[in-house]
């Protein structure tokens, strides 16, 4: 399951071959299914790749129709990962909608450890329109859910490690993200985020840590 949140044209490469490799390995058929709550980003997943000779690829894409709107509380609370994939899907649609879909995945990672409810939290925030995101501040019990108090603590986070250089305090940050999404550099990706001493290059990796689906895609652009 791959999650795509724009167009990659390289991925047209790279999804035939992981489900030519698996059906190797596993000795079954195979699908590689592609997540996205962009309609353009889904139209575009969902073309025919040419692989020459005759044979043609194609991936299963779940496009912003395909995840629900869940509204639910207890949906939700059992499902926040979902919870929180409805919101990037259809967070800047109807605003009675959105404020229901993201009060509920506010509600579902109210519970979550610190560094992983700031971290779906931005998320959630990021992707519901202004309006949504207001209504849901007036809700009682959700009404500091988007404050600066959140900002500053993520920005602490960012900025760990400040007495060995600003540089190698974000990337400390940024090992922590990937780390926390289950996604782990290789050595060689590891010494290239350790040796960069540009912050703005490392400060553009901390923005999309919080999206990609694998590290590869993190260097990708």
């Amino acid at each position: 399951i791959e999650a795509q949140l724009q167009p990659d044209d390289d991925k047209l490469f790279t999804w035939p071959l992981y489900a030519v490799t698996a059906r190797e390995r596993h000795r079954c058929p195979f699908v590689v299914i592609v997540v996205t709550p962009d309609g353009a980003t889904a139209r575009w997943a969902a073309k025919t790749v040419d692989l020459g000779g005759g044979v043609r690829y194609w991936p299963l894409v779940i496009g912003p129709e395909g995840i629900p709107k869940v509204v639910d509380r207890e949906q939700a609370r059992q499902q926040p990962q979902l919870a929180v994939l409805s919101v990037l899907a259809h967070g800047q649609g109807d605003v009675g909608t959105a404020r229901a879909i993201g009060a509920a995945a506010a509600w579902a990672i109210l519970p979550f450890p610190e560094d992983q409810r700031l971290l779906y939290s931005l998320l959630i925030e990021s992707n519901l329109s202004e309006a949504a995101r207001k209504a849901i501040e007036m809700e009682p019990g959700l009404d500091k859910f988007f404050t600066e108090t959140q900002r500053r603590n993520y920005e602490r986070g960012r900025a760990e490690g400040e007495a060995k250089g600003r540089a190698e305090g974000e990337v400390t940050a940024l090992l922590k993200i990937l780390t926390r999404r289950g996604l782990t550099p290789s050595s060689e990706q590891r010494r290239r985020m350790l040796e960069c001493a540009d912050v703005a290059q490392i400060e553009e990796w901390l923005d999309r840590a919080l999206m990609v689906s694998s590290v590869d895609e993190l260097f990708s652009k």
